[in-house]
């Protein structure tokens, strides 16, 4: 029988639905996104303001997506999952602003 988890939070660089809270008042889960592999502490731990943050993980996404969206975890991902529908729901509810530099990614945004 195979494990339910719990959605808590979505993962702020690829929008993953994460069972734990990536930071919680100010202290890191030190957990790692099975998804897009960022550590919660670790990958962003230098960042102090919101901006610092937004752009920590927009630079995570970004890199996510031009190495193919892989998958990190050894364990396999969620039936049917599609990393390209994940993200751009994400960023559509959460009218997330990206830091794309030189990556094009605009296939994935909504069209308006």
């Amino acid at each position: 029988m195979s494990r339910v988890r719990k959605h808590v939070a979505d993962c702020p660089a690829c929008g993953y639905e994460l069972s734990f809270l990536p930071w919680d008042e100010g202290c890191p889960s030190d957990e790692i996104c099975s998804c897009c592999g960022i550590q919660f502490g670790y990958d962003d731990i230098y960042a102090d303001t919101e901006e610092d943050f937004k752009k920590v993980y927009a630079d995570w996404r970004c890199e996510w997506i031009k190495g193919g969206y892989k998958w990190f975890s050894p364990n396999p991902p969620p039936a049917g999952w599609n990393p390209e529908t994940q993200l751009h729901k994400y960023l559509s509810n959460e009218d997330k602003v990206l830091h794309t530099r030189n990556t094009n990614i605009s296939h994935i945004k909504k069209d308006n």
